[in-house]
């Protein structure tokens, strides 16, 4: 395995960032992937709050890697990540854990020993790290979800059943009135055009079904009152968000007809949801992040345009509300992308504060 010092975002020539957790302090940690030459490298870097660069970490297995989901533990103060690995024509599950200064401490490779299995979100908790994905079953593929203890070992793992290829694409721990504990969601169908919501039971490491939405495949998660926020895309890439209550039932939905793909969501103390991903622009895609109230309704929505593609895939919100979005910019084709961090200011409004590309490209985004 190769961990690298702290080579300078912007020195790789295609990055594509996918997640983002903040600690107690207001620090950013961004979890995605780095072509090096010959491969790509799970690349995880931290930030403080100011936007400065605190350390960036590569993971090279020998072959391509991964990373899509990042989560900070405040109890044992580290740092976990999950992905997946190339192995010949499969690919295999893989969980990091590094220290807050950037040590590797583990690295977990194909728990389960699956064909082909990766992990796409991550929680924690006094149980342990929580993982939600998607495994082949030598038919198709299940959604996933297992419980790793903190030593990176393998407690339970879950499939939830169904015919038909699912994935599981976002995870949370939340308190409802009769302790929903931990939900997880994501999409059935290769074409994603189905979601649904699970409870799991994390003693036992069972699925219950709380909710399926027929229209839409689902890709994010956020807790609201006795319940979360779910949000995804249609087959027609509008976005939708929708309320569901601990009995899985819908009280509001709202469709936001601009966007194209729904990466990112996440909710404020108040209630106050907001959405990012990426929305159709004058000839490539723009970075897209919408403000919801409490209700559901529409506050307004702002794009992030640089004169090249950009998508935001990921949103979190900070100890003093602070809105954090990130992604990627650049061309996909050509492989030459970038890193993309942009600060949002409080007070339910989007004035922008920090926009960065690669290590030192920064402006104010208004």
């Amino acid at each position: 395995m190769k961990e690298t010092g702290q080579p300078a975002p912007g020195d790789f020539p295609d990055e594509v960032l996918q997640k983002l957790a903040i600690d107690g302090f207001g620090n950013r940690y961004v979890a995605g992937f780095s072509y090096n030459g010959s491969d790509y490298d799970i690349r995880i870097l931290k930030y403080d709050s100011r936007g400065a660069l605190i350390w960036d970490q590569s993971y090279d297995s020998g072959n391509h890697d991964y990373a899509y989901a990042v989560t900070v533990n405040p109890d044992d103060e580290n740092l976990y990540v999950g992905g997946c690995q190339l192995d010949g024509l499969n690919y295999k599950a893989v969980l990091l854990r590094y220290d807050l200064a950037g040590v590797r401490q583990f690295a977990i490779q194909n728990p389960g020993n699956s064909q082909a299995k990766a992990y796409y979100d991550l929680a924690v908790d006094e149980r342990g790290i929580y993982a939600v994905g998607e495994n082949y079953n030598g038919n198709n593929f299940d959604a996933i979800v297992a419980l790793h203890g903190f030593d990176g070992s393998l407690i339970w793992e879950t499939s939830r059943a169904a015919t038909d290829t699912e994935a599981a694409y976002a995870i949370k721990l939340m308190a409802c009135d009769n302790e929903c504990g931990v939900v997880i969601a994501g999409v059935t169908g290769v074409d994603r055009g189905t979601g649904w919501v699970d409870l799991v039971n994390p003693s036992a490491g069972s699925l219950s079904p709380l909710a399926t939405i027929s229209d839409f495949g689902i890709f994010g998660l956020a807790p609201s009152d006795n319940g979360v926020v779910i949000g995804g895309s249609t087959p027609a890439n509008d976005w939708v968000l929708a309320a569901i209550d601990a009995e899985g039932d819908v009280r509001w939905r709202t469709t936001v007809v601009e966007g194209e793909r729904l990466r990112g969501l996440a909710s404020d103390r108040n209630g106050y949801i907001y959405a990012a991903g990426s929305s159709p622009g004058s000839g490539d895609n723009d970075g897209l992040i919408s403000l919801l109230s409490p209700a559901g309704d529409m506050l307004g929505s702002q794009t992030y345009d640089q004169g090249v593609s950009e998508t935001l895939t990921t949103l979190a919100i900070g100890p003093e509300g602070l809105v954090t979005a990130a992604g990627h910019s650049g061309d996909p084709l050509t492989r030459n992308r970038a890193f993309l961090l942009l600060n949002y200011n409080t007070g339910k409004s989007f004035l922008p504060g920090l926009a960065q590309r690669g290590s030192s490209e920064k402006s104010n985004a208004r």
